[in-house]
């Protein structure tokens, strides 16, 4: 089967968010019962959607600059045979994740400490016995008073989607097209070598595929095998990464896997390559946030102070009971109260 090749977008317009399959599923979700739930409640979505869109653009902002700066170190290197643009961007990626790395670390840590805590939860259950409220809000006072906070772990999420949504607008923003069909960038200065670049093109290739393009865009050809294997490699990854919660968590990691699948399908290849260098970086940190934990645990483990002043503060927890007295002719086992001690 034969690829159609479809025409530039006109002039003013990005190649990014105005092709006919997006404006396809605009126009169903406009005839769908979405659209008509927007309808009623008004502008309220409109505003909120707006907002948004002013807060990508901001974002997209800084990025550019940044992807200007890095340009000529992709241009020099050569970007493995990809386009200089893309090497930028994939720089850039890399330099976010390894300045988020000390979050992780610290977040990290502190689940160490709230393993070394977890420890001493089996007599908190003991105690509790039925009373589930009672042991929740012991736990989330003993996390309060270690300063470990179980949302910790999604603050690097907060700090992710809206820089993905900047360089959606960023990518959208590069790729306006001028009246003669090349790119007319936008978030960059004009008198660069980048802006030079995408002024003398009319595609952004790499490897053999337009980063404009989605998945259904490029149709059934053979042109579309490098697009599956860029897909294919994205689900296959986050399979990877979801494998620690797959036993505990399955609906999370189905709903994680299906989601992934859906967004690479519907996003431009620009950001399922992107989403492919993110997933291999993030499954390489694995073994080294781990080795982190488990010294941090080691530590604390090891640390007298630390330990009574944890054991002292699940002991403040505990229900102000009678304690539990041992069966007849049986000796209290390890944990248990000698009653003869406390008349001692």
């Amino acid at each position: 089967m034969r690829c159609e090749v479809e025409a530039p977008a006109p002039a003013g317009e990005s190649e990014i968010g105005s092709t006919p399959f997006l404006e396809g599923w605009r126009a169903a979700l406009g005839e769908s019962g979405i659209g008509r739930v927007l309808e009623r409640v008004g502008a309220v979505p409109l505003t909120l959607i707006g907002c948004f869109a002013t807060l990508m653009t901001v974002i997209a902002v800084p990025l550019g600059l940044c992807l200007w700066l890095l340009f000529p170190l992709a241009d020099a290197s050569g970007s493995l045979g990809a386009d200089p643009v893309f090497g930028a961007a994939l720089l850039l990626l890399l330099l976010v994740r390894f300045a988020s790395l000390p979050l992780a670390i610290r977040t990290t840590r502190k689940a160490a400490r709230m393993d070394i805590a977890k420890s001493f939860f089996p007599r908190l259950r003991k105690q509790y016995g039925s009373d589930r409220e009672g042991l929740s809000r012991a736990i989330m006072a003993i996390q309060r008073d270690l300063n470990v906070n179980p949302l910790n772990s999604c603050l690097l999420a907060l700090f992710v989607v809206p820089l993905l949504g900047g360089f959606w607008a960023l990518l959208k923003g590069l790729t306006i097209r001028s009246e003669t069909g090349t790119f007319a960038p936008r978030f960059i200065p004009e008198d660069s070598a980048m802006y030079r670049h995408l002024n003398s093109i009319t595609d952004l290739y790499t490897w053999g595929m337009d980063l404009t393009l989605t998945v259904p865009e490029v149709g059934l050809c053979a042109r579309l095998t490098p697009y599956l294997l860029g897909l294919t490699a994205t689900v296959a990854l986050q399979c990877v990464q979801v494998r620690p919660q797959w036993r505990q968590h399955r609906p999370v990691a189905v709903i994680l896997v299906v989601g992934s699948f859906g967004a690479t399908y519907l996003l431009p290849i620009f950001f399922v390559l992107l989403k492919v260098a993110d997933s291999i970086f993030l499954i390489a940190q694995v073994p080294f946030l781990k080795r982190v934990k488990r010294r941090e645990f080691t530590r604390l483990r090891n640390d007298p102070v630390f330990m009574a002043s944890v054991a002292e503060l699940v002991a403040d927890y505990l229900p102000n009971q009678d304690p539990p007295q041992p069966p007849h002719g049986h000796s209290p086992g390890r944990g248990a109260v000698d009653p003869d001690d406390l008349h001692r």
